[in-house]
């Protein structure tokens, strides 16, 4: 069983360049956040358009050896995974989560707490 489907992850040069452009960012240490809400009017079946899209990135400029960086991606993806599985994460919505040096330490519940917050204030922002 696949827990992070492909229907879940943010694909596409294009469609990356344009939440950076059009997205909302903040920084909630050690984690950074750029989202806005989906549009993909072309989608095939609407249970992949409800999901929401995510992009998981641990930067090589930040994590020099790439174990690190592998702990990271599987850390954040943990957590998501939590988030989703509680219905924490808003349908709709393309998110990038940047993983800082700093989260180099946390386990997978302080990363999930940190992920949860960045949920709650981009509902409030959003409002």
């Amino acid at each position: 069983m696949n827990n992070f489907p492909k229907s879940e992850k943010l694909c596409g040069q294009l469609r990356i360049k344009a939440l950076y452009s059009d997205g909302t960012r903040f920084v909630a240490w050690p984690l950074r956040v750029t989202y806005k809400p989906l549009t993909a009017p072309k989608a095939l079946n609407s249970e992949a358009l409800s999901a929401p899209k995510v992009l998981i990135w641990a930067p090589k400029s930040l994590f020099k050896h790439a174990v690190d960086r592998n702990r990271m991606r599987r850390v954040m993806r943990e957590a998501y995974r939590l988030l989703v599985k509680e219905g924490a994460m808003p349908e709709k919505t393309e998110w990038i989560f940047i993983a800082r040096s700093a989260i180099g330490g946390k386990k997978v519940g302080d990363v999930e707490a940190e992920m949860r917050w960045m949920v709650g204030k981009s509902r409030s922002t959003s409002c």
